[in-house]
């Protein structure tokens, strides 16, 4: 009887604030306008790679994050895991609509590393990726985290993201974002934007559930991209969105029916 996978652990959750550094309690920080909560599954963690935009299957691009990708943009995967060993990646589960892959270990040796040497390049997991349904469940990240944990054979649908970079010019504002971050996380989740707010006035497009993964070409952790922002009134920011939204609806069903083997 194979034996059950080895469970990610589950980051408890805590929320901060980036704006106003004169209210901390209850686990709540004031720093720059932005409140932000940590929950995550996590397994091995490395640092997030070189930006990249994706169009059709795992092809990096410029792109314009506000297009709908084609239906090749989202790809299966097969991961075995009848060890109960690690399966090599830091999975964030704040968006609870989708998983994001924060991280792939550089292991050579763990399930994800065995498959992605088996696939082509377009069919290999990234840092960066969205999971978009795990074993045919869909409804929400917690539902997909759990069937991640409880197989011992995973079938995923995943998709690239798009990336875009805007530039924010503070001039003494708060940035007016509210933002969950997961404890050994590699982006920033955008919950909320605020109308008075230097993101709203300088760079309107950006939408709730996009993720901040790099500061002024900062990336790594959370505080690294934390402490990016509160460094400079001028600041570049490289966002992920997930390319297919919302999901989870008959159209995602169609799309995901589609996916070639």
């Amino acid at each position: 009887m194979p034996a059950t996978p080895a469970p990610p652990t589950l980051s408890l959750a805590h929320t901060n604030s980036l704006d106003d550094p004169k209210d901390r309690k209850d686990n709540v920080w004031n720093m720059l306008g932005c409140c932000y909560h940590n929950v995550a599954i996590t397994s091995d963690i490395i640092a997030l790679p070189p930006s990249v935009r994706s169009t059709g299957i795992g092809k990096a691009v410029l792109g314009d994050p506000t297009e709908e990708m084609t239906n090749s943009s989202i790809f299966e995967a097969t991961l075995t895991n009848d060890t109960g060993e690690a399966l090599g990646w830091h999975l964030d589960l704040m968006d609870r609509r989708l998983i994001y892959v924060s991280s792939v270990s550089s292991s050579p040796d763990t399930p994800i590393a065995r498959y992605n040497a088996s696939v082509p390049e377009w069919r290999r997991i990234q840092a960066g990726d969205y999971i978009l349904e795990v074993n045919g469940e869909r409804s929400n990240s917690d539902t997909m985290g759990l069937a991640i944990r409880s197989h011992a054979v995973l079938t995923l649908h995943l998709t690239r993201p798009w990336l875009f970079t805007r530039t924010v010019i503070k001039k003494g504002r708060e940035l007016g974002l509210d933002i969950k971050q997961g404890e050994s996380g590699t982006s920033l989740l955008i919950e909320a934007i605020r109308t008075s707010g230097a993101v709203k006035k300088c760079a309107p497009e950006v939408q709730p559930m996009d993720r901040v993964v790099a500061v002024n070409g900062i990336r790594g952790s959370n505080s690294d991209l934390v402490q990016a922002i509160k460094k400079t009134d001028l600041i570049e920011v490289v966002l992920s969105r997930v390319a297919l939204s919302p999901y989870g609806t008959e159209v995602a069903q169609t799309v995901i029916s589609k996916v070639p083997k």
